[in-house]
């Protein structure tokens, strides 16, 4: 009698389940999990305006670079502007030996001419180094549709400079018809760059990849890519099991254009209070780089505890900082943040 007790038990979750992931509701009916709290950091300098629209991190040894979407609009003798902070200022910070606003130092950018040359140049969007070598892409939204590209250039041992190399410039075709969205993350490592589109949702993209190139921006195989609801904005480097962390955001305003499905994170794994009560989402999820392609872990997705405002981050950039957590950083909206989330 308990063995049939079990099987009915059972059969009634199978059904619920089934049931549930049909439903674009269901996420209503689930556990409600852990949320992580961002953690403000202040920082002082150009890039506190919203018009700054910062588009990508990622660490220079033991500076964190910042890229700008348009580092024109931060004028110097070469052209316009990255920025950063030092590690040191950030861990001073987070361990209470500081409560001073940290200091970025500027980069002078000399882009070779492509904010110009490109047309419908709408600005830069990621950002990774290998060595002194950087690799950046950039978005542009042309008569025909979108186009995206990929480019080199070199950064000064001390950082006093970064030069692009516009003879490197490779497209980079979308992967849907959606305006304003190209490539946005880029993954380096050993001898091969990845680039992955920022929609990668069941009705958007039916053959999510990423874009292989190698060290001299000839395209190479592509990679598949799992199929994941709402926007992929930038992702971390590799660790020692070749994983890494992606943020996955989405605005509610932007519902119509990428048509989201049932969302599958939720569905498996439930979501935070702040998450039930709204529309946006704002989270961090653990991929892996493997010989089939990169393929989403167990590890369940790190839930941001939503403002109480109900105003959504547009985080841009993340980079890992060492065992202790990340670094995420906003662009405009609502403005220009700089976040730290430790590992949950």
């Amino acid at each position: 009698m308990i063995f049939i007790k079990r099987i009915v038990i059972f059969v009634g979750l199978w059904v619920w389940l089934i049931g549930c992931k049909g439903s674009p509701d269901a996420s209503e009916s689930l556990i409600i999990v852990n949320e992580v709290d961002v953690i403000t950091i202040p920082f002082e300098g150009d890039i506190t305006s919203r018009s700054a629209e910062i588009s990508g991190l990622t660490w220079y040894g033991d500076t964190l670079i910042i890229l700008p979407q348009y580092p024109e609009i931060f004028p110097t003798e070469v052209g316009g502007s990255l920025f950063s902070f030092s590690k040191k200022d950030i861990l001073n910070y987070l361990a209470g030996n500081s409560t001073d606003a940290i200091a970025p130092q500027v980069i002078p950018f000399d882009d070779s001419g492509l904010g110009e040359n490109i047309p419908g140049f709408e600005g830069f969007e990621a950002i990774g180094f290998f060595g002194e070598r950087g690799f950046l892409t950039i978005e542009a939204e042309m008569s025909k549709g979108m186009m995206g590209y990929i480019v080199s250039g070199e950064i000064q041992p001390d950082s006093s400079a970064f030069h692009l190399n516009a003879n490197s410039l490779q497209e980079i075709h979308p992967q849907s018809e959606l305006d304003n969205f190209t490539d946005e993350s880029v993954l380096i490592f050993d001898d091969q760059i990845l680039t992955f589109y920022e929609a990668n949702g069941a009705n958007v993209n039916h053959q999510p990849v990423g874009h292989g190139f190698d060290f001299d921006l000839n395209p190479t195989e592509d990679v598949a890519f799992p199929t994941i609801e709402y926007r992929i904005t930038d992702v971390t480097t590799l660790d020692d099991e070749n994983r890494f962390w992606a943020i996955n955001y989405h605005f509610s305003g932007e519902a119509k254009k990428l048509d989201p499905a049932p969302d599958s994170l939720v569905l498996e794994y439930g979501q935070g209070a702040s998450h039930a009560e709204s529309k946006h989402v704002e989270r961090l999820v653990e991929f892996q780089y493997t010989s089939d392609g990169i393929i989403r872990t167990a590890r369940p997705p790190i839930q941001l505890h939503l403002l109480d405002n109900g105003k959504a981050r547009n985080w841009e950039g993340i980079v890992r900082l060492d065992d202790l957590g990340f670094l995420l950083m906003t662009d405009k909206h609502p403005g220009t943040i700089l976040g730290f989330v430790p590992f949950p």
